[in-house]
């Protein structure tokens, strides 16, 4: 049995509730009356227009994620990383650290949802580490990890943790994510920074369900995907970076995104499948 952590007795838990919309209330009727968790919903701040980016005082640099991606930051992804923002800085004035819940969240199991949270937190609270709750793997590599001999309900990532959907972070990482990202230059999963992601064997959380779409990308045009892959890493590109893109973002910033990210992703699937059938 787990004991709870630190001087809080609970588990912090931030989610960030989408003005107008009911879709939290299965977090919220989940959580709110068990006894281990502190419940602490945050209103997504929803961004329409430059005005809107204003009028809550948001410091946005637009010109790296042009760079880097080559297309530019929408309002919704705007108001999404400035919320995320809210909930990290609140995590990173804690003790102990939090968990931050989207809204389409969906808890598979509470008592483990809860128990993994305490238990990475007070192992890892001193240092800038990111457990990510939602699926990292496929289904092969699932079922494998099920089988599997690891005892630890988690595995250290090379890189990032792909989501920012369910995950706890301690007061260090949030801290370290928020300096990262304010003013706003990334999407709210996740900007460059040096925290230490973790990802579980079996994730306690769901993204979303039959009910739930993207509050984003409402129309479904996919407007989120990049330039692709082939023209990012093209001389073309490399060029186009050099001539207008290094006085707004470094050439070791360049590189981690769109190369270093890549790669560390391809060795952290095929750790997987090794690591799943020990």
């Amino acid at each position: 049995m787990l004991k709870f952590g630190m001087n809080t007795g609970h588990l912090d838990v931030y989610i960030l509730k989408t003005p107008g919309n009911s879709r939290a209330d299965v977090l919220i009727q989940k959580l709110s009356t068990d006894y281990r968790v502190s419940l602490r919903i945050i209103d997504s701040v929803m961004i329409g227009n430059d005005t809107d980016i204003q009028v809550n005082r948001i410091d946005l640099e637009s010109v790296p994620f042009k760079v880097l991606e080559g297309r530019n930051l929408s309002f919704g992804e705007i108001g999404c990383a400035h919320t995320h923002n809210l909930a990290r800085r609140k995590i990173s004035e804690s003790n102990f650290g939090g968990v931050v819940l989207e809204d389409d969240a969906r808890i598979e199991d509470v008592d483990k949802f809860i128990e993994i949270a305490i238990k990475f937190l007070a192992e890892y609270k001193s240092t800038t580490s990111i457990l990510t709750l939602t699926s990292f793997w496929g289904e092969k590599e699932s079922r494998q990890f099920a089988q599997s001999k690891i005892s630890v309900p988690w595995i250290k990532l090379i890189g990032h943790a792909p989501l920012a959907v369910a995950y706890v972070a301690t007061p260090m990482a949030a801290a370290e994510v928020l300096a990262k990202n304010n003013p706003i230059k990334f999407v709210a999963d996740w900007p460059l920074n040096s925290s230490v992601f973790y990802t579980l064997k079996r994730p306690t959380v769901r993204h979303g369900d039959e009910s739930t779409t993207s509050l984003i990308d409402k129309t479904n045009t996919k407007f989120r995907r990049s330039a692709p892959l082939s023209k990012k890493i093209s001389l073309f590109s490399f060029h186009l970076y050099l001539t207008t893109g290094r006085k707004n973002v470094k050439f070791r910033e360049y590189l981690a995104w769109v190369y270093f990210r890549r790669i560390k992703w391809v060795f952290d699937k095929i750790r997987a499948r090794i690591m799943a059938v020990q």
